[in-house]
């Protein structure tokens, strides 16, 4: 009888360390595998519709870039210049600075392959922080195709609230009356 009773529970151990093996290098490895996979899919899923938001927003971009090329287009040369320093004055109006410098650039330059004009101006003036950043604010929300090429903020004095600012501005225009 204890013979029998041995049998049984060497097929017992045998039967829970089969189960075992079989959980440990089969079923564990595959449902490990199968959440990876799932993980996978969702990601690949969450790409492809960020990549069908992108090419629905392409259209959008398209037909807004038409409108800006148009709009450029249709602008000379000079009247670029005049309607670009008329757009500063009324920023520096907005944002409320006094006594600022503008000099614009006496010879524009072409840029892209020379199908526009670059017309930039030189601007200093005397602000608070906070005038600043309603300027860059501004300039940044604007309708307007204008482009900050460089800024140069200086303080006196560490806590001092008014700074020397100097920045360099451009926008474009068509070269000779339309672009390419």
């Amino acid at each position: 009888m204890l013979g029998n009773r041995k049998k049984k529970l060497v097929y017992l151990v045998a039967i829970f360390g089969i189960a075992w093996g079989i959980d440990r290098f089969a079923v564990t490895p595959w449902q490990k595998a199968r959440k990876d996979l799932e993980a996978q899919i969702q990601d690949v899923r969450s790409k492809l519709a960020d990549a069908r938001e992108r090419l629905q927003d392409q259209a959008r971009v398209d037909e807004e870039w038409k409108g800006v090329s148009e709009r450029l287009g249709r602008l000379r040369g000079d009247e670029a210049a005049t309607r670009f320093d008329a757009y500063l004055s009324e920023m520096v109006d907005q944002v409320g600075l006094s006594k600022t410098r503008r000099t614009p650039d006496a010879n524009p330059k072409l840029v892209a392959d020379k199908g526009f004009r670059e017309y930039a101006v030189e601007m200093g003036f005397q602000c608070e922080w906070e005038q600043l950043v309603r300027l860059l604010l501004a300039l940044n929300n604007s309708d307007e195709f204008v482009q900050v090429r460089r800024i140069s903020v200086q303080s006196r004095y560490p806590k001092e609230k008014v700074v020397d600012v100097n920045m360099r501005l451009s926008t474009i225009a068509a070269a000779n009356g339309g672009a390419r």
